[in-house]
């Protein structure tokens, strides 16, 4: 990512091209400063592997033992989550992308979890510029929908779904109960 003044200047960019590819030029801000973008991005790539991995798994030849089934995600922990908000994304989009695809090659299971990130995911995160929530969502509300769609993995079942969320049944049903979520 250059400016194509700079490197005109510099010579290394034909100024008749930028003239020609140049109709509508687009300025965006880095990913780093989307952070509604980064969670939207982060669930398009989930269906877009899900995706994948639903036709992959149509084709595969069940009665070969090296022919494993796909892997398909429907949650993300909390703390990878968190991680994947609080990471400075230097590589942007495509960085991100590479990601979720990195997860999927080594994970297992429905739930990305911190332990399937890359490395450079996983260490301390450097505080953010920014942190408040995007797109109107309080904390609450996004409480509220990682314990619905827990409880939805794991088929009503409580235990799993605390599980799921990396907390204790009893927090479970603390947190059902003030979220006012039928218990």
């Amino acid at each position: 990512n250059k400016s194509l003044r700079d490197e005109i200047e510099s010579g290394r960019f034909r100024e008749d091209l930028m003239y020609r590819i140049r109709i509508v030029p687009l300025f965006l801000p880095p990913l780093v400063e989307r952070e509604g973008d980064i969670e939207a991005l982060t669930w398009h790539f989930i269906k877009e592997f899900n995706e994948r991995a639903l036709v992959r798994e149509a084709t595969r030849d069940q009665s070969d033992p090296n022919d494993l089934p796909c892997r398909r995600i429907h949650f993300v922990a909390p703390d990878a989550h968190a991680r994947l908000l609080a990471y400075q994304w230097p590589g942007n989009v495509r960085e991100l992308r590479n990601v979720i695809e990195y997860a999927f090659a080594v994970g297992e299971g429905p739930v990305l979890s911190l332990a399937e990130l890359p490395p450079e995911l996983r260490g301390e995160p450097p505080p953010r510029t920014s942190r408040g929530h995007v797109g109107g969502f309080s904390p609450e509300d996004d409480e509220k929908a990682r314990i619905v769609e827990a409880l939805r993995i794991a088929n009503g079942l409580k235990s799993q779904a605390a599980e799921l969320l990396g907390i204790s049944r009893t927090t479970l049903w603390r947190k059902m109960r003030e979220l006012k979520l039928e218990t």
